[in-house]
């Protein structure tokens, strides 16, 4: 069956011919909107891998600071604790001596004062 109108016909071709390629966007579209979602998923995933690789990092840096934190405490309380237990004898040492000294220098005044006491209780008399 054939339309008498030509224009008509026209327009009947191209509304068929609009509607195939409105069914081609359509498809297209559809295959467009599956892609975004496949790339979000993908996405989605990759960044929480990366959130969790950043997350070991952090952890395995934090460890390895402490670690070596540690180990040069434990090497430098190492290397100076025979220094300062030296240093420490050496001023008890020094401090003995003093004290030594002091008493050596008490003993003597207190028996030049002795002398001079006899001497001026022998000038009294």
């Amino acid at each position: 069956m054939e339309t008498i109108n030509p224009e008509l016909r026209d327009l009947r071709e191209k509304y068929e011919t609009l509607l195939e390629k409105y069914a081609d966007l359509t498809a297209s579209l559809s295959r467009t909107q599956g892609e975004v979602a496949e790339i979000k998923r993908v996405s989605t995933s990759f960044s929480q891998q990366t959130i969790w690789q950043l997350l070991g990092f952090a952890i395995v840096m934090a460890s390895v600071m402490i670690t070596g934190i540690y180990y040069q405490t434990n090497a430098l309380r190492n290397e100076f604790n025979p220094r300062i237990e030296s240093l420490e004898r050496q001023m008890n040492l020094r401090f003995e001596a003093q004290q030594q000294q002091i008493n050596n220098l008490d003993k003597n005044m207190s028996a030049r004062f002795e002398d001079l006491k006899q001497e001026v209780r022998a000038n009294r008399k």
